[in-house]
């Protein structure tokens, strides 16, 4: 009678523990989509709080440790980018209910006149003498992390920049003045002339944001491994992880907990099941050992499929186990 409870006892142990590592496992291959399974850190992790090639979940206001700068006009601002912004005043061709007429404005590209149906009285200058540009923070942190140029250029939420323009070279200064935070070319800035340039500057402030991303020393970086393709996650704001990636399924509760659980039941199992050979004091010892090669075989041939070195780990315990148990049950019959 009481082998037969032990076996039932076994075989409960056994789903415990299965239910809870299928969860275990559901989860990791989830999370391997996205490059591994993420240490939260929130916004009190640092460097050295996660082991190195870990996947991190890591939230705060980014830090500025070198500001980006337009080289061209020494132009430099406290923002994770610099975009700078070029536009011209120039002939456009505008065409409502089949009525073409033509107006001088801002673009920021060089407009075609040869294409207008009227060109004669409304050639265009042509070629832009700069460029729009941007500029990328040479380096940024987020709590002591350094983020890679493609996380900060990751970084939304353009306002427009009212530079110091106190440093230009000689010959922009000799050609552009300042108007309400821009430069422009015009002897008259209310009333500008075809072919007059305008730069203005806008940028990325440091704002709250949240970086999924894999750890390497003292940075954040994607990772290789990653299905997605992508390797790290930028959100502005600080975003929980579920959030970020929806569809990760909700992290296992108490993992550790639930196979404690399973083993005290498969310990009580297999001393039931050792009653039937042993004396009580070794079969409740050798039950452990009964209980801990029961679960052992079961979460090798769980995570064999997984990972290979996990589940040979688990199957050499099974041989250990298996080999304590018998010990013990020889020694019991024998002091019986």
């Amino acid at each position: 009678m009481l082998p037969a409870l032990g076996v039932i006892v076994l075989f409960i142990a056994g789903a415990v523990l299965a239910v809870n590592e299928q969860r275990v496992l559901g989860y990791r291959n989830a999370a391997a989509h996205h490059g591994g399974v993420v240490d939260d850190l929130g916004s009190t992790g640092h460097p050295g709080d996660a082991g190195n090639g870990r996947m991190v979940r890591v939230d705060g206001m980014p830090q500025i440790v070198q500001a980006p700068r337009d080289p061209q006009f020494n132009v430099s601002a406290e923002v994770t980018t610099l975009h700078r912004k070029v536009e011209m005043f120039q002939w456009r061709q505008v065409t409502v209910g089949g009525q073409t007429h033509y107006e001088l404005d801002w673009v920021d590209h060089p407009v075609d006149s040869s294409k207008f149906k009227q060109p004669q009285g409304h050639r265009n200058p042509g070629h832009f003498p700069f460029s729009a540009e941007h500029y990328l923070a040479p380096k940024v942190t987020l709590n002591g992390f350094s983020l890679t140029p493609a996380m900060v250029a990751s970084l939304g939420g353009y306002i427009a920049l009212k530079p110091d323009f106190d440093h230009l070279p000689p010959n922009l200064a000799a050609s552009f003045q300042p108007v309400d935070g821009t430069l422009v070319t015009s002897s008259d800035p209310l009333s500008p002339r075809l072919g007059d340039l305008r730069v203005s500057w806008e940028g990325v402030p440091p704002q709250i944001i949240t970086v999924v991303a894999r750890t390497q020393g003292r940075s954040l970086v994607a990772a290789d491994s990653a299905d997605d393709g992508v390797g790290y996650q930028v959100q502005i704001g600080n975003r929980e992880l579920g959030d970020i990636l929806p569809d990760l399924p909700p992290a296992p509760r108490a993992p550790m907990l639930w196979r404690l659980l399973a083993l005290m039941l498969a310990w009580v199992g297999g001393a039931l099941v050792l009653l039937r050979w042993a004396r009580p004091g070794p079969a409740m010892l050798g039950g452990l050992f009964v209980g801990g090669a029961a679960l052992s075989a079961l979460a090798g041939a769980l995570w064999l499929g997984v990972q290979m070195r996990y589940g040979a780990f688990w199957l050499m315990v099974v041989a250990l186990c298996a080999a304590a148990a018998a010990a013990i049950v020889r020694r019991g019959r024998r002091l019986g």
